[in-house]
């Protein structure tokens, strides 16, 4: 509903006036996808150094550790292996 004192506004102006905050600012978007990208490499590459000097669990053991939180025969944490 229009104010009786508002001018009109053609409806195309209205949408592009009420998405134009929705478009992504492309050099915002690609540093934060650069970041983003970097951040995920440096976490793969830190959890492949920890594997090759530490081992890992299979994900068996893993899996049967977690499901038995909380119950009267928990199990220990799984060690990592070579």
């Amino acid at each position: 509903m229009r104010n009786a004192g508002s001018p009109a506004v053609p409806g195309d102006l209205i949408f592009r006036g009420m998405t134009e905050h929705m478009q992504p600012d492309p050099t915002k978007t690609t540093t934060k996808r650069g970041a983003r990208a970097a951040s995920e490499r440096a976490a793969l590459d830190d959890a492949e150094r920890l594997f090759e000097q530490e081992g890992g669990i299979p994900l068996d053991e893993a899996i049967a550790w977690v499901e038995s939180w909380e119950t009267p025969n928990e199990l220990p944490m799984p060690r990592p292996r070579k």
